[in-house]
């Protein structure tokens, strides 16, 4: 795998190492903290090495020649594996150990070393992936050598679908790459893993990759740049994924790279710049071609991206390019909105006093009637919702069910926003109606908000406990709908009254009780008729 699993060290290698070198170990078992695992059964043939502490242990011996003859001819044999499937030659390498590695490859002349080169762990990978990951092609040129000419596409990929050539392109290493792009070993630059990538992908995902290994993995075969792994993605959105400035500049003004390619959700490079606010990389990419005017899957633009992530230089920028005027995605949303939607006050506070940022009318509406100040007041976000208001956004807009804000804020049971639009408007004064009569503390009981109902029955000034809607229900019926057995308990203790009807004959107790609502059956009964409430309660004991 690309990816580096953790191979366990020995903390006691000087015990381990002086076990080792002793002439005296043969036919004796190891140290036991050695393989606690393992049970030594009388012979090395039968012993197997399921950790990796002798492998270290003769790694860290590099510099002593001879040592593995020596311990081959003592009766330690070198093919055995540690717990990843590993072998000594995949530990020559990984470790750079070249002393080992070259007295391996005297130790199987005469073509024996193939079948350890291309020896595969229990991930598939083989010594010569290992040696693609070094920064120098000394370790892969030694074991292609030992190989001669052959098909690596298909006989060295590990599980996953990776070449050595992935390898080493993902560890940015330019010497292993040209290596391996020679054309007798036969690998592609267009090859595929299991997840779709090429080896420029994981070249450009890897700031240590240079400006010329990208040239180099990107420009031999033109179809390279277009290629997309499973989720879409190209090479230009996995270089702004890994904050890659050098690989973007490369494929763009180099490779000459087409900045407007799309993703499986529609999302273009200048949309992933957008999401994690790369402002350079978005004028670059711009520049180049790139346009706001493209938009994802949800068709929302790369703006909109920036204002939910909280990015403003990177939004400022984008929308500058574009006119300097504010969006709209397919719900009539505008950029301004989505900093509201995500909590973004200091997007919003920059927004509204950026002279370069055309936005809409205060009065600006999606397509369910909210305004920006409907939105913070649903998401309860008394900050934003105090920048919008001190702004001139007005309290007393309506939504499709002319709703205010405050009704939203009072259903959603944000109290802090609830408190502030009360005081807002000065206390007390008319009732805010929505499109059946019903107030914002209708909208607190319907969403069985209990905390907030309570606080707006104590300090709310003006608060009609007698209020109807236009269906003639009360807070109290409204309580009953939400199936609130809290809300209905706090109305209750407040006096609400409990056995009032409505237009069409029905009290809350009917109500609950069509509803099978039997906790708030037995509130209500017991305020309306507490006497026979006690004693239903007594026959029910008694049966």
């Amino acid at each position: 795998m690309i990816d580096d699993v953790l191979w366990p060290y020995s903390m006691k290698t000087s015990r381990m190492q002086n076990w080792a070198l002793s002439s005296a170990h043969a036919n004796k078992p190891p140290p036991r903290y050695f393989n606690p695992a393992a049970k030594y059964r009388g012979g090395w043939d039968d012993f197997e090495c399921r950790h990796t502490t002798l492998f270290s242990t003769i790694l860290a011996m590099d510099k002593a020649n001879g040592v593995l003859t020596d311990l081959q001819n003592s009766g330690l044999p070198l093919n055995k594996l540690d717990s990843h499937e590993q072998t000594v030659w995949h530990w020559a390498v990984k470790r750079g150990s070249w002393n080992c590695l070259h007295e391996l490859l005297l130790l199987f002349k005469g073509g024996k070393a193939s079948r350890w080169i291309m020896g595969k762990d229990r991930h598939g990978v083989t010594p010569l992936h290992l040696a693609a990951k070094q920064p120098t092609a000394k370790f892969l040129k030694a074991l292609l050598c030992e190989l001669g000419p052959r098909d690596l596409y298909n006989e060295c990929r590990d599980f996953n679908g990776q070449s050595p050539l992935h390898y080493a392109a993902a560890a940015g290493s330019l010497a292993t790459c040209e290596v391996l792009l020679e054309d007798q070993w036969k690998l592609p630059l267009d090859q595929r893993d299991v997840f779709g990538q090429t080896p420029l992908m994981y070249a450009v995902g890897n700031k240590k990759a240079d400006a010329e290994t990208i040239r180099l993995l990107g420009g031999k075969k033109s179809i390279t740049v277009a290629m997309r792994n499973k989720r879409g993605m190209t090479a230009l959105h996995i270089a702004v994924l890994a904050n890659n400035a050098t690989a973007l500049d490369v494929l763009l003004n180099q490779l000459k790279f087409n900045a407007t390619v799309f993703d499986n959700e529609n999302r273009t490079p200048l949309h992933y710049a957008a999401l994690y606010g790369r402002m350079e990389m978005a004028q670059l990419l711009i520049h180049v071609g790139a346009s706001n005017d493209t938009r994802d899957c949800h068709n929302v633009t790369a703006a909109h991206y920036a204002a939910q992530a909280g990015h403003f230089e990177t939004l400022s920028c984008i929308l500058q390019a574009s006119g300097g005027k504010d969006l709209l995605d397919s719900d009539n949303r505008s950029c301004l909105m989505w900093a509201v939607i995500a909590g973004r006050a200091e997007v919003v506070k920059k927004m509204l006093t950026d002279k370069n940022v055309e936005l809409f009318s205060k009065s600006h509406k999606d397509n369910n009637q909210h305004t920006a100040l409907h939105l913070a007041a649903l998401n309860g976000n008394k900050e934003i919702c105090k920048i919008l208001v001190e702004d001139g956004y007005n309290t007393l807009e309506r939504d499709i069910y002319d709703a205010t804000p405050d009704h939203l804020a009072a259903g959603q049971g944000h109290i802090d926003a609830v408190t502030y639009f009360t005081f807002n408007k000065g206390g007390s004064g008319p009732a805010l109606l929505d499109t059946l009569g019903r107030t914002p503390f209708f909208y607190a009981c319907l969403g069985g908000q209990a905390h907030v109902v309570d606080v707006m029955a104590r300090g709310q000034p003006g608060l009609d406990a007698n209020h109807e809607d236009s269906l003639g229900q009360t807070a109290m019926h409204c309580a009953v709908i939400a199936g609130s057995v809290a809300c209905v308990d706090v109305l209750l203790k407040h006096g609400y009254e409990p056995n009032a009807a409505d237009h069409n004959g029905t009290t809350p107790l009917e109500l609950a009780k069509e509803k099978d609502m039997n906790e708030i059956v037995r509130l209500l009964a017991e305020r309306i008729n507490p006497v026979k409430a006690i004693a239903d309660s007594s026959i029910k004991k008694n049966t």
